[in-house]
């Protein structure tokens, strides 16, 4: 493999993992591999390493991320910036560890890392990934809750080829649903216009996730991440139009192909939608329900690291379901929606 074959490789680490962590593991070792055999090039290393602290940090893996960013950092530094592919390269860092200061709750710091990214783009006119640095800021935004979340994810969608960044694309359209569903007070024609996008979002699913042998599906893989979160989603807004059992359906499934996927953080924020739609149902049934998720929970968050808090969320959520108290149990799922939120 020569430079610009693994420069490719490297390049390829988001799509591989996009939704599979696990996936995206694998890719980034053997990147690192590659870039060993080839004599270890400062330029490629600090690619690779940047590429190894996303996966890191998309496993829980905190501190092992900060010490692969800080790393490729001071290798940029030492290089310098004179170099138009390093400097697009050492931005796309700082877009990196912006999502890390997000995940650590350093909100200021991860818009301030975002901002510098889309500035270093935007002067050297890479428009693209201007656009995933604005989409960066958003999903920060998002995640603290604020409002101007909404227009940061409609300002990226103005830069995001849906052809060339078909993963980022897809991120920006989905946030954009998801911040128009949660942040603010969402009125039935917020909703009504999330519920629009994400019909747009799955149709460019099944067609970039078409497969010809599956004929009960129309030759479209159902069980992929993006589906499958896209179905969480639309079934969290019919339930917040009130339309339950549609809601249910959509949940019930996504939650099990989320679980098999092998996506446990995803599954138990689907978890708590469906406890809130199972609240609806009459008689005894929805607490054994909600009992049962809580229990599948935390047996899918045991082994995922940093998820203690989502796990003592869920346990709170047991006791509430134990004293049968429907106001207890909606107080819960709040409180376990906010820590999976943070995680």
């Amino acid at each position: 493999m020569d430079r610009r074959e693994c420069r490719a490789f490297l390049d390829r680490w988001f799509t591989i993992s996009f939704g599979n962590p696990e996936a995206g593991k694998r890719h980034a070792a053997e990147g690192l591999a590659h870039v060993e055999a080839l004599g270890r090039p400062p330029d490629l290393y600090a690619r690779a390493l940047a590429i190894a602290g996303s996966s890191c940090r998309q496993r829980g893996e905190l501190e092992k991320a900060e010490a692969a960013y800080r790393r490729a950092l001071e290798i940029y530094e030492t290089l310098g910036f004179e170099n138009h592919e390093h400097a697009l390269d050492a931005a796309d860092l700082w877009r990196r560890i912006a999502y890390l200061r997000m995940e650590q709750r350093r909100y200021d710091e991860a818009l301030a890392a975002a901002n510098h990214a889309a500035l270093a783009f935007a002067a050297a006119r890479s428009w693209d990934r201007y656009g995933r640095a604005v989409l960066t800021m958003g999903t920060i935004q998002l995640t603290k809750g604020d409002q101007s979340a909404i227009t940061t994810l409609s300002k990226s969608l103005r830069f995001l080829d849906a052809n060339t960044s078909w993963e980022f694309h897809f991120s920006a359209v989905y946030n954009l649903a998801f911040a128009l569903s949660r942040v603010g007070e969402p009125t039935a024609e917020t909703l009504e216009t999330a519920l629009s996008l994400l019909t747009g979002a799955r149709l460019s699913v099944r067609s970039r996730f078409r497969n010809p042998s599956a004929r009960y599906t129309g030759g479209f893989r159902r069980k992929t991440p993006p589906d499958a979160l896209l179905r969480f989603l639309q079934g969290r807004i019919l339930a917040l139009l009130g339309q339950h059992p549609e809601a249910r359906e959509l949940l019930e499934s996504a939650r099990e192909d989320l679980i098999e996927l092998e996506m446990p953080l995803e599954a138990a924020m689907v978890s708590i939608e469906l406890a809130e739609c199972y609240l609806w149902l009459a008689g005894p049934r929805r607490w054994q329900k909600i009992e049962q998720l809580c229990r599948e929970v935390l047996g899918l968050l045991a082994p995922v690291p940093g998820a203690s808090e989502a796990m003592t969320a869920y346990q709170l959520l047991q006791r509430a379901v134990a004293a049968q108290s429907a106001q207890a149990v909606r107080r819960q799922l709040v409180n376990a929606r906010e820590k999976l939120g943070q995680r």
